[in-house]
This record gives structure tokens, C-alpha cells and sequence, in this order.
């Protein structure tokens, strides 16, 4: 991702990042959360060729939610 917030003009650069952030800020309630609030389910959809690993929970965590 070497081009990310490099490539363009000033503005679209700035934009790209300020984009980057709100969303970041957004998913973590401000940086305050490191796992998903009330998730409503484990998110895990099993098929044949991508199991869902028994015992394992799937949800949102870190600055990047799943959701």
C-alpha cells in the first residue's frame, strides 16, 4: 500500500487520510475500544471450503473492525 495518502494532489491526498482516520475513530469509539461493543453475532459464515474454527469467536477488534 505504498501509495496510500502519496499519490495525488495535496487534496486528495489529505482526504484519503482523513477518510482513513474517521473511519478509524468511528469503529473504535474513538480509540478507546479494542473489541467490537455487543457484537450480535460471531459473524462466521461456514462453507465447505472455509470453515469456521470450532470454539472461535468472529467479531470485530483492533482499529479495523470486521463489521
Amino acid at each position: 500500500y505504498s501509495g496510500f495518502g502519496t499519490t495525488g494532489s495535496n487534496d486528495v491526498q489529505k482526504r484519503e487520510l482523513a477518510g482513513f482516520f474517521a473511519n478509524v475513530m468511528h469503529e473504535t469509539g474513538g480509540l478507546c475500544d479494542i473489541n467490537e461493543r455487543n457484537p450480535l453475532s460471531n459473524y462466521c459464515q461456514s462453507s465447505s471450503t472455509w470453515p469456521c474454527a470450532s470454539g472461535k469467536s468472529y467479531h470485530g477488534r483492533g482499529p479495523i473492525q470486521l463489521t
